[in-house]
């Protein structure tokens, strides 16, 4: 029949070409007169089997194909058994269920089982969505190899909010988790508010046919219960899937096996952490599993969980959030798994060891730089960091105790900055400029990123002086910003032989060598104090324009480690550094 074959193989041509094709190309490669191809796609169009493009230029496949496709699922009635297993998941957390299938960059939601709460996720069926955005997308990216994955999405991938990862490397390095603990988590990544939970469904080829899931709202997201959700979905998938997941037959590659859960990957400093570590551990027999919970702390308590089930030899967490992070290092002594608190202090007794720097020092050098610069005498600004982040207390501590040695020294402004923001510490920055303005002398900032919003509310403010400007973490920006003298200082920690040194201590606990006589026994906080625990301290190193070689000399190691890594803005400011050596 002429009309069936011409109507398949336009949808044969479409389903080749998951981006869409234009009218002209069908035309093209259909051999169809126009009148024959527009009214072809009228009515596929009208019956939802072929939809245009967002821009409007193109036609590619509709849902109703995606919908007939998924009640095969590969095999027989597997949607109907993924449906019930759905509804099972909804009844069972009285939240929204679904089952979703992967086509092209996209997934089709393709069933539904909506929550009994009264305030509900718009969630329907047919729904199209990015894969690399939610958890059913990367549950089922997550069984692609990560070429196909790469070819798959679209080079720049698009952000729906400021959690989406968009960077390939940081989307294969989570894909890569999601295959050793089996699920994935979406933490506010495709629309804000709302988390979620998905597990693949495989068939009997070990293929990701279809990803069942839950979506939670934030403001009903419960810490505690959360880092159960996976387990649970992982049940009711394993119950409709035809074989095992890929990842459970995963064995170690290494004699030694260490978790390590990030508070964040994207920072500078963080990322030479990563990179460092990824090419260390191999040859100190060591397999690392990393988790960024992109400071959720939700997430972040879920991949405890998740990691404490691997059984790994030890766990190392950089908190997210200092409030929720005694329950995960409880749940790790619970499992008798020995922890390293990493470079975030933490008020818990169960944390065996902390590995990092004193911030509080950090503080008093900055200070002390200030208190040289100023001949002893002066009037000094201070933005901390977050509130409600222990680091940044300490840190303000330091400033205290070391502005107390100089009479001379007047703190007249003090405040803190939520969430390290550089936009907030401008903002904070040019009220007290316009507040006393030519009086301030030196500002001090918690950390380089808040220093260059605040270096340009110095430019903007049109001062007849320069105050003194320090910031911490020797970022490249700051590096910059010292040669050029918009910036006078900073304090940081060689991030590379932090790392280096905190996978060797790392090994020395699971082997039960460390010396604990050799280590302070003290607590890690100065107002108030909290419980003592064992430290291994990595000083913070004070560089100005008189030791700018020290960073740069720092800055140029960072670029032989991460060089695949680095953006092409930080390459362009460390090449010249390897070329002078």
């Amino acid at each position: 029949v002429r009309s069936a074959d011409r109507t398949l193989d336009l949808l044969e041509l479409l389903a080749a070409q998951p981006q869409g094709l234009r009218f002209a190309d069908l035309v093209e490669q259909l051999g169809l007169a126009k009148s024959s191809l527009s009214s072809l796609l009228r009515t596929l169009t009208a019956r939802e089997y072929v939809q245009r493009t967002a821009d409007g230029k193109r036609f590619r496949l509709g849902r109703k194909v995606l919908e007939l496709s998924a009640n095969y699922l590969g095999d027989g009635d597997r949607l109907e058994a993924a449906r019930r297993a759905m509804q099972h998941l909804a009844d069972q957390f009285g939240e929204t269920a679904h089952v979703a299938v992967l086509d092209g960059a996209d997934i089709i939601t393709v069933a539904v089982a909506p929550s009994r709460h009264a305030i509900q996720i718009a969630s329907t069926t047919g729904r199209r969505l990015p894969a690399h955005a939610t958890a059913p997308g990367k549950a089922l990216l997550a069984m692609l190899s990560d070429a196909e994955v790469l070819a798959l999405l679209p080079p720049a991938p698009a952000a729906y909010t400021p959690h989406t990862i968009v960077a390939p490397r940081e989307l294969l390095r989570e894909l890569a988790l999601i295959r050793r603990l089996g699920y994935a988590y979406e933490a506010e990544e495709c629309d804000s508010g709302l988390h979620s939970v998905a597990v693949p469904i495989v068939d009997a080829t070990g293929r990701g046919i279809a990803a069942l899931g839950v979506s939670i709202p934030t403001a009903r997201l419960d810490h505690g219960a959360i880092q159960h959700v996976p387990q649970l979905v992982a049940a009711a998938a394993a119950e409709v899937s035809l074989s095992r997941f890929p990842h459970l037959r995963v064995r170690r590659v290494q004699p030694l096996t260490i978790a390590w859960s990030m508070a964040s990957l994207r920072q500078q400093a963080y990322q030479i952490v990563y990179r460092t570590i990824d090419q260390a551990a191999p040859a100190a027999g060591v397999d690392v599993i990393w988790a960024d919970a992109r400071e959720q702390p939700a997430r972040q308590a879920t991949d405890v969980a998740g990691l404490l089930r691997m059984r790994p030899d030890l766990l190392i967490i950089h908190a997210a959030h200092a409030l929720h992070a005694e329950a995960l290092f409880a749940q790790a002594a619970q499992a008798g798994v020995p922890t390293i608190a990493f470079q975030r202090p933490v008020r818990s007794r169960d944390v065996d060891f902390f590995v990092g720097g004193d911030t509080y020092e950090q503080g008093r050098l900055s200070a002390a730089f200030v208190a040289q610069q100023l001949g002893g005498a002066g009037r000094v600004a201070m933005i901390q960091g977050d509130p409600y982040n222990d680091n940044a207390r300490n840190l303000a501590q330091g400033v205290y105790a070391e502005l107390q040695r100089y009479p001379g020294l007047i703190l007249i402004a003090d405040e803190p900055c939520p969430f390290w923001s550089r936009e907030r510490a401008q903002q904070i920055a040019e009220r007290m400029l316009a507040e006393h303005g030519a009086q301030i002398d030196a500002l001090i900032v918690a950390n380089d990123d808040m220093a260059g919003g605040v270096a340009s509310a110095i430019a903007q403010a049109g001062l007849a002086h320069s105050p003194v400007l320090v910031g911490g973490d020797g970022d490249l920006d700051a590096l910059e910003r010292i040669r050029a003298g918009t910036q006078h200082g900073t304090a940081f920690q060689h991030w590379a032989d932090l790392a280096r040194e905190t996978l060797s201590f790392a090994v020395d606990v699971i082997r039960n060598q460390v010396d604990r006589s050799a280590l302070q026994h003290r607590s890690l906080f100065y107002n108030p104090p909290g419980p003592p625990v064992y430290v291994r301290e990595l000083p913070y190193i004070f560089v100005s324009c008189e030791q700018l070689a020290l960073l740069e000399q720092f800055w140029a190691e960072v670029f032989r480690i991460t060089l695949p890594e680095l953006a092409p803005d930080m390459a362009r400011v460390v090449r010249p550094l390897l070329t002078q050596q």
